[in-house]
């Protein structure tokens, strides 16, 4: 519940260790499987069969989109893995539950939005108070 009130449309919701299907269908949010290319390949089912077990969404770990906010829940076997294969840096823990830990990643900026942050930083009073002089100066020539 904790997730679905968080998630935004556009946010990717991915799992790292045991797929629980029990969180897209109470969330009713797409969670994709965390893995490697090569465990993919490995886990892919064999066509089209009822008795396939890995018929979960997957996303390959190294093209986790950078631009959206991504919420990443790593369940309690887990935790190491989180540590090898993704950068914990990157990552700011939201909570800490019984089975799993709830993480998320924000988008990155794009180099305009870096750029207009950084004029924001710039603009103090004294530099705004300059630049409209010489708006001012400019349009009465």
């Amino acid at each position: 519940a904790a997730l679905k009130e968080r998630v935004l449309p556009g946010d990717l919701v991915i799992n790292c260790g045991d797929y629980k299907v029990s969180i897209p269908y109470y969330s009713d949010l797409n969670v994709y499987q965390a893995e490697t290319a090569e465990e993919i390949e490995r886990k892919r089912p064999d066509g089209k069969s009822w008795k396939a077990k890995n018929v979960m969404p997957f996303i390959d770990i190294s093209q986790i989109p950078t631009d959206r906010r991504v919420y990443l829940i790593v369940q309690n076997r887990f935790y190491n893995r989180f540590a090898q294969v993704f950068n914990p840096a990157e990552w700011e823990k939201l909570g800490e539950f019984p089975n799993h830990r709830l993480y998320v990643r924000e988008a990155n900026k794009s180099t305009e939005e870096k750029t207009m942050s950084k004029i924001d930083e710039l603009a103090t009073p004294e530099r705004l108070s300059f630049r409209n002089q010489l708006i001012q100066a400019a349009t009465r020539r």
